[in-house]
C-alpha cells in the first residue's frame, strides 16, 4: 500500500521505528567502543526486526494490531541490557521507569499488564541472582524500595489511562463504521470493504461478489402520515427483518436514507436474486409498528471484469430504479451477456457485456 493512503496511525508508528533505527546503531557504535558486547547482541537484534516492521506496517495496515508484541519486545530490549549489564550503577534505574509509559503507549493495556510483569521478574531476577551481588555490595535496598514504589506508581497511573483510552477507542471505532439508528455498517465502512475484496484479488479469487440496493418504498408518506418517530422505529424493524433473511457472511448498510445495501461476497447474482426474494418476503410478511404495511423495491448487480466497486453499485442502482418505475415492489437484476462491447442502457463500460434489466418478482 502506499505511504500516503496508510491510517494515521500507521504512519506514525512506522516513522517511530524508522527514526529510532539510527538513534539504536548509534549505541550499537558507543556500546562496540566501551566494550560492551551484550549491548551490542540488543542492538543488533532491534535492526534485524526494523526492515520486518516497517514493511508489515505498509503491506498489512489492518492487522497492526499484531506488532503490539514485537514492539513492546524491541522496547524491552534496552532496559533488558540496563538490568544485566548495568545494574550496579543506581542512576541506570531512572531510565526503566519510563519503560511501562511507553509499552502502555505502544501495546495496549493487556500486554501492557504482561509486559510490565515480565520486566518486574527480570529485575529481581537481575538484583538477586546477578553476579555483582555476591561479589561486592549491590544496591542498597531502600534504592530498590524507591524505585519499585516510584515504578509502581508511574505502572498504575499510565496503565489507568491505558484502559480508559483503549475503552473509548473501541467505543469510537464501533461508532466510526456503524449507522447510529439502525446499528448497521454505514456508507464509508462498507465502501472499505468492497475497495478491500477487489485488492484482494488474485487469480483464484476474481474478487466475485454481487450487491442488493434495495429502498423502502414510499417511505416519505409513512413519515408524513405517521411522524418521524415511527419512521425511526419502521428502519429499525427493516434492517432487524433483513438481518434474519442475509447469510452470516454478507453485510448490510444503511447507504442513505431509507435506502440500503448489501454485500454478498463469493455470490453470484442468480445467487444474490434468490436472496434478495427471501429479504422481500420476510419484509412483507412482517407486521410493522402500527400495523403499517412496508414494501421495497430491489435492484441486483454482480462484479464482473475489471469494473470498480462504484460501478457495480451503479448498475445496482439502475436495476432499482427500473424496479421503482414498474411498479415498486420488485427485484431487478443487471445482468451482463458477452454480446457487445458497451452497456448501453446503463452508460458504463464493460468487456463484452450489455446491461439486461428484468423484473424477477411482481405482485
Amino acid at each position: 500500500m502506499e505511504f500516503k493512503k496508510l491510517p494515521g496511525t500507521a504512519r506514525v508508528l512506522y516513522f517511530a521505528v524508522l527514526i529510532a533505527s539510527p538513534v539504536c546503531f548509534g549505541f550499537g557504535v558507543y556500546f562496540f567502543i566501551i566494550k560492551k558486547y551484550f549491548a551490542i547482541l540488543g542492538v543488533l537484534i532491534y535492526l534485524l526486526l526494523t526492515p520486518f516492521v516497517l514493511y508489515f506496517i505498509k503491506s498489512k495496515p489492518e492487522k497492526l494490531y499484531l506488532l503490539k508484541y514485537v514492539i513492546s519486545f524491541m522496547a524491552s530490549i534496552g532496559p533488558i541490557q540496563i538490568m544485566f549489564t548495568e545494574i550496579e550503577k543506581t542512576e541506570q534505574l531512572i531510565w526503566l521507569v519510563t519503560y511501562p509509559v511507553y509499552v502502555f503507549i505502544s501495546a495496549g493495556f493487556k500486554a501492557g499488564i504482561i509486559w510490565n510483569l515480565c520486566l518486574y521478574i527480570l529485575f529481581f531476577v537481575a538484583y538477586f541472582i546477578h553476579p555483582f551481588y555476591i561479589q561486592q555490595p549491590h544496591i542498597a535496598p531502600s534504592v530498590i524500595l524507591h524505585f519499585s514504589l516510584s515504578n509502581l506508581f508511574v505502572l498504575t497511573i499510565s496503565g489507568y489511562f491505558a484502559y480508559k483510552v483503549g475503552k473509548d477507542h473501541e467505543k469510537l471505532s464501533i461508532f466510526a463504521i456503524h449507522d447510529p439508528l439502525t446499528n448497521v455498517f454505514n456508507r464509508r465502512h462498507v465502501s472499505n470493504i468492497l475497495s478491500g475484496i477487489l485488492n484482494k484479488q488474485t487469480e483464484k479469487n476474481n474478487g466475485l461478489f454481487s450487491i442488493i440496493l434495495l429502498d423502502i418504498d414510499d417511505f416519505k408518506i409513512i413519515n408524513d402520515t405517521h411522524g418521524h418517530s415511527i419512521g425511526d422505529k419502521i428502519l429499525i424493524e427493516f434492517c432487524n427483518q433483513i438481518q434474519r433473511a442475509i447469510r452470516k457472511s454478507d453485510l448490510l448498510a444503511r447507504w442513505g436514507g431509507e435506502e440500503f445495501l448489501i454485500v454478498l461476497e463469493n455470490t453470484q447474482l442468480q445467487q444474490a436474486v434468490k436472496i434478495a426474494a427471501k429479504i422481500r418476503e420476510s419484509i412483507n410478511t412482517h407486521q410493522y409498528a402500527n400495523q403499517i404495511k412496508v414494501k421495497a423495491s430491489f435492484g441486483v448487480a454482480q462484479h464482473v471484469g475489471e469494473l470498480r466497486y462504484e460501478d457495480v453499485i451503479h448498475r445496482a442502482d439502475t436495476a432499482l430504479y427500473f424496479s421503482k418505475s414498474h411498479g415498486k415492489d420488485l427485484i431487478s437484476s443487471c445482468d451482463y451477456d458477452n454480446i457487445v462491447e458497451s452497456c448501453s442502457t446503463c452508460g458504463n463500460n464493460v468487456k463484452k457485456g450489455y446491461c439486461k434489466l428484468e423484473p424477477i418478482i411482481t405482485l
